[in-house]
């Protein structure tokens, strides 16, 4: 698992997304094709293979795109971002997407 636990790391909160269980390999069953993930220091962000935007973990500075900094998120949430998302880049507590057409 990549991240803090308790913010939602990396792996279990893909995994709950796509509403599968992670085998002892680490591989999930099924669920969303993901194209990109990208992960800042505790929160991260994933591209679906639709050009959809999902963020999670710590919101503290409204790094997660949602409109808040209330807190944090341990659910994928989706994005509101007009057109299909192609990139996202992430740091300590920013996150940065490029979309469109």
């Amino acid at each position: 698992m990549v991240g803090k636990r308790k913010l939602g790391g990396l792996a279990v909160a893909v995994a709950a997304f796509a509403g599968v269980g992670i085998s002892s390999a680490g591989a999930a069953d099924a669920g969303p094709d993901f194209w990109q993930v990208a992960a800042g220091a505790r929160h991260a962000c994933a591209i679906t293979d639709t050009g959809e935007l999902y963020c999670w973990g710590d919101d503290g500075r409204g790094q997660l795109g949602n409109g808040s900094d209330l807190g944090s998120d341990t659910r994928p949430r989706r994005v509101d971002l007009p057109g299909r998302v192609w990139m996202a880049a992430l740091g300590a507590d920013f996150a940065c997407a490029m979309a469109g057409g």
